[in-house]
This record gives structure tokens, sequence and C-alpha cells, in this order.
């Protein structure tokens, strides 16, 4: 994305305390054990590569009869 121009005064903390909050819920999901994939909405537009995206993050991915397996 770009970097807004107007109101930084208002805008620079606010999207600061939203980059902390994901990261701290990101760390969180981790922690539970959960694989975490951001898509931004700029990538939506080339489904090619959206595809690759999401076919390499769940390729990744253990079934949950593998992860079953790995923890039991």
């Amino acid at each position: 994305g770009h970097a807004p121009k107007s109101r930084l005064d208002y805008l620079a903390p606010k999207l600061k305390a939203n980059r902390e909050r994901d990261c701290a819920q990101l760390l969180a999901l981790e922690n539970l054990g959960w694989s975490v994939l951001t898509i931004w909405q700029c990538e939506t537009h080339g489904q090619e590569a959206l595809a690759t995206k999401l076919k390499g993050f769940l390729g990744g991915v253990p079934t949950s009869a593998a992860r079953a397996a790995q923890i039991g």
C-alpha cells in the first residue's frame, strides 16, 4: 500500500497500533499451532499469483490426520 499523505498526526499512531495488534494476534495464533497467511487486497487482483501463493502455503500445512499423528 501507499503511505498516507495527510492527517499523519492522527494516522501514524493508528497505523502503528494496528501493526502491533496484528503482530500480537499472529503470534498468539502461531503459539496455538496455527499457520497464518496474510493476503492483502491488492494481492487478490492477480489470480494466478494468488493461486500460486495459496498453493504454496497450503502445501506446507500438514493435514489434520498428519498433525494428530505428530501429536499422538
